[in-house]
């Protein structure tokens, strides 16, 4: 099965510093339907705003890939420029910082 999901009609966020459109996530508050998919939990597309970031708590050994489509973010003190991908895995806490502006791909996997 192949169902469609067209970028404008995700559910979306809007903090200023961060703004963000779900594919799916395993909060799912704006869709019980769309929470996870599989052993996929979070598939977010985000913008992240210069010198701004976030950190995430892991609660469960599972492993994450981040992609910048556009912008430079520093993963963990570890650089990655757009087009360049981070595989996650074996960490307590992930920090995501914008070096400039920056627009993440990030995919969360049990």
């Amino acid at each position: 099965m192949i169902e469609r999901r067209p970028f404008h009609e995700l559910p979306s966020e809007d903090l200023g510093w961060l703004k963000a459109r779900r594919h799916f996530s395993s909060a799912a508050k704006d869709d019980p339907s769309r929470s996870g998919w599989g052993c996929m939990r979070v598939w977010n597309d985000e913008e992240i705003a210069p010198n701004a970031g976030f950190a995430l708590q892991v609660h469960e050994p599972r492993l994450a890939y981040l992609v910048p489509s556009t912008g430079t973010v520093d993963v963990n003190g570890v650089r990655i420029h757009a087009r360049d991908g981070a595989a996650i895995k074996d960490v307590d806490m992930v920090t995501i910082t914008a070096i400039e502006d920056a627009d993440v791909l990030m995919v969360d996997v049990l």
